[in-house]
């Protein structure tokens, strides 16, 4: 009996404590600075960014889909460029939340892109 209750006491401290992480870990940030060090580290990885958006570019490809591109900086001054699918939804100087794909190179076309997010969501923050 004594056992067994020794055993519930670890089982609760364990639930306890990945209750009380696991939304710790959840909330990780990445750093650009980080990232453009060891591009290699967390090509194709998804990545969560925080930062102030510049050089916003909206446009329109060929095939008449919507798409948008900027610049992500953050306190350190590191920046990254950012490309996102859809309709502008920022503006230069806003506070955002980046979650997205890092690919250290892509090749669209004749087009190649080096060290860029690929955002698959976008939140503006206060």
């Amino acid at each position: 009996m004594r056992g067994m209750q020794r055993q519930l006491a670890r089982l609760l401290w364990i639930t306890v404590i990945l209750v009380v992480a696991l939304p710790a870990l959840a909330l990780a940030r990445d750093r650009i600075a980080d990232i453009l060090a060891r591009p290699d580290a967390f090509d194709r990885r998804e990545v969560i960014l925080e930062g102030r958006a510049s050089a916003v570019d909206p446009r329109t490809s060929q095939r008449g889909n919507d798409y948008f591109t900027f610049r992500l900086s953050d306190e350190t001054g590191a920046s990254v460029k950012v490309f996102s699918w859809g309709k502008l939804t920022i503006s230069p100087e806003d506070r955002v939340e980046v979650r997205g794909r890092f690919q250290k190179e892509r090749r669209v076309g004749r087009y190649t892109f080096t060290n860029e997010i690929e955002a698959l969501r976008i939140r503006n923050l206060p």
